[in-house]
């Protein structure tokens, strides 16, 4: 619950909301810069308690990798602080992942256009 003027309404946890967001981001293959400008806000306000909440659930859903990919993508089109640990693994796991490291400079040359970057990362002759 949350108090906006007043008024106790539901909401969703941080923790829950980044997921969400990072899944419907991911399924749109991040399409619309806001997309990840909200993933990343949210991703900002966690603390150490619900990074491994977050973690644990992206875990237990099947999208650590989504997820993963979601914070790279955020770290470095918006220079989203992230705790030591948490970038070491997006560190770790980014060359790993071929598209991600080509929608970078793509999505610069062609807004909006993650998915062409997704299909030319994942053409035979790239």
């Amino acid at each position: 619950m949350r108090d906006i003027a007043g008024h106790a309404l539901r909401a969703m946890r941080l923790e829950d909301q980044a997921l969400h967001l990072c899944y419907h981001g991911a399924q749109h293959f991040w399409g619309r810069f806001s997309y990840l400008a909200d993933f990343a806000h949210i991703v900002a306000q966690l603390d150490p308690l619900q990074w491994n909440a977050v973690l644990a659930g992206a875990k237990e859903q099947g999208i650590s990798r989504m997820f993963i990919i979601a914070l790279y993508l955020a770290q470095r089109l918006l220079a989203l602080p992230l705790p030591a640990n948490i970038a070491n693994a997006v560190e770790r796991i980014a060359p790993a992942v071929r598209w991600t490291g080509w929608c970078i400079p793509c999505s610069r040359a062609m807004p909006g256009n993650i998915q062409a970057c997704w299909e030319m990362g994942n053409s035979a002759s790239w």
